[in-house]
């Protein structure tokens, strides 16, 4: 059986523009577990983080306690705000262009599935969206997971679409190209790219040109 052409989403500044929802999703478990609140700026500069990485800058000086409760905690107070969940724009549109392209589409992303399918449920892009890649419990980075993903399907072509250097490095370390939104969190990031977008709409001529 011949291989798909598979197109691998970051989701968090790539699809979703997260910090419309989970600042406020996040803040209120700060509050909840006695912590003081982070700051917008300090929130989004953990988007794409593991979760280790992650929890120390979000709670500091906290003990494995207090992340297994903001695990319990965080699912409910996501769904409380998720109503709040949006694309960038042009993310459909483009979605539906590589489909109809023949490119098969993939999110890996260093959240949970569970995050991650609500998420996407909630943009209304789920059913675009064939394979979903979690950072697993016995993962470090995503290069890992991508390595997961790309072992799992039967991929003839990929490339990796996200908005960091950690999406980046897993492009790289699992030998497929890269493309990097400059629209995301972290702009700064790309500006050494190569191949980079500035709008969504970008994407598909490029994902073209590289496979």
């Amino acid at each position: 059986m011949e291989g798909i052409k598979l197109v691998i989403f970051d989701l968090d500044g790539t699809l979703s523009k997260t910090d419309e929802f989970s600042i406020l999703a996040i803040q209120d478990v700060q509050r909840q577990l006695g912590f003081e609140v982070s700051s917008r700026d300090t929130i989004i500069s953990c988007y794409g983080k593991a979760f280790m990485d992650f929890m120390n800058t979000i709670f500091p000086g906290a003990d494995e306690k207090v992340f297994k409760e903001y695990s319990k905690l965080i699912p409910k107070a996501d769904q409380k705000y998720i109503n709040r969940a949006i694309t960038y724009p042009g993310i459909t549109d483009m979605l539906d262009e590589l489909i109809k392209c023949g490119y098969e589409l993939a999110v890996c992303s260093n959240a949970n599935a569970f995050y991650i399918n609500m998420v996407l449920k909630a943009l209304k892009i789920d059913s675009k969206i064939k394979y979903v890649q979690e950072l697993e419990p016995s993962m470090n980075s995503k290069v890992e997971s991508l390595k997961a993903l790309l072992n799992r399907v039967n991929v003839k072509k990929a490339c990796m679409v996200g908005d960091t250097l950690f999406d980046m490095k897993a492009a790289k370390e699992n030998n497929i190209p890269f493309i990097g939104c400059r629209y995301g969190y972290r702009p700064y990031e790309m500006e050494k790219i190569e191949n980079t977008v500035s709008r969504a709409e970008e994407i598909p001529s490029l994902v073209r040109m590289l496979i």
